[in-house]
């Protein structure tokens, strides 16, 4: 059984384990999310007439949207609920580095050591896909009249792709005829994890509550997946060079630490008992040592994986 199944049952089975007739919800995320991680992917050095200036080229994302979905059941005693969510975020970095005078020398292993030297122009294309599912079981119960908290526990789990493609571009002099070099080098960050969740929301309630009433929320959570990375690196050009790193799997724990800081609007519906909320917050994850890939700019890479931006989330109680 590949994790990615095992993952879906983890999360599909405990909705199957709900004795009590529950009270549905369902609930639906917009998300729209800056994404940073530090992937030097190439070195431009400039000389001047007494001074040489050398500049690391990281890849930078713009803002994109996601979604998260999900449902839930309100359980008719003492304030248990279960919910299951996917999350699902894209996003996509280009750069480019034109002909000109600076000499640009590639950042990732397999390049830089099957082909040597420098090229005149170079360009990046990193693409990141995140799927991740969440389930949880908590309880909510009031420490005040206007502050309400729901501790909960759940599971984690899912997987992160991240792939990089870029292309290099040279002129050599073979025999006295310029030749043009053409290199390709493709390299894969594939992580999956699966482990506990652990974390806390809460609502303030601003004013005195009744059918519609606004309020402040807080939600925090800390996750530790047991992770499995997969990385490749590799490199061909149109002189039949081809290039392989090899990088063992790696097996180790995953720490995710997230929290999400906004406001809240509720109401009851006129007819019959539905309620209708939102929320509308800036959402952190940041995701620690997701980026496992050895460049040859600055070594070994561990860095951290970081989302945030804006999240609204509606949620409707049948």
């Amino acid at each position: 059984m590949s994790l990615r199944f095992l993952i879906l049952f983890i999360f599909l089975f405990p909705l199957l384990l709900i004795a009590e007739e529950p009270k549905p919800y369902a609930f639906g995320d917009f998300l729209y999310w800056y994404t940073s991680e530090t992937v030097d992917w190439a070195v431009t050095s400039k000389v001047g007439p007494s001074s040489q200036t050398i500049r690391n080229r990281t890849v930078t994302f713009d803002w994109d949207t996601g979604f998260r979905v999900g449902i839930g059941y309100n359980m008719k005693h003492d304030g248990w609920d279960t919910r299951l969510y996917y999350t699902w975020f894209y996003t996509r970095a280009l750069d480019r580095i034109n002909r000109g005078s600076v000499a640009i020398t590639p950042g990732f292993l397999a390049n830089r050591t099957a082909a040597g030297g420098t090229y005149q122009s170079a360009k990046l294309s990193f693409r990141l896909r995140f799927n991740m599912f969440d389930w949880e079981l908590g309880r909510r119960f009031f420490a005040s009249e206007a502050l309400s908290l729901r501790p909960f526990i759940g599971v984690k789990g899912g997987w992160i792709h991240q792939t990089i493609q870029t292309r290099w571009r040279r002129e050599e002099l073979i025999l006295g005829i310029p030749v043009k070099i053409d290199a390709w080098e493709n390299v894969k960050n594939l992580f999956q994890g699966v482990g506990p969740k652990l974390g806390l929301n809460g609502k303030w309630i601003l004013g005195q509550p009744g059918p519609q009433y606004f309020s402040l929320v807080g939600d925090f959570a800390g996750s530790f997946l047991w992770g499995w990375w997969r990385i490749r690196d590799r490199f061909h050009n149109n002189s039949l060079l081809t290039a392989t790193t090899k990088v063992m799997n790696r097996h180790f724990g995953a720490l995710v630490l997230q929290a999400l800081m906004g406001f809240g609007w509720d109401y009851d519906l006129p007819s019959g008992p539905s309620h209708f909320s939102a929320k509308l917050g800036y959402e952190i994850q940041n995701w620690f040592n997701q980026f496992q890939l050895f460049d040859n700019t600055t070594g070994t890479r561990s860095n951290n994986l970081i989302f945030q931006g804006v999240t609204l989330d509606l949620r409707l109680d049948f």
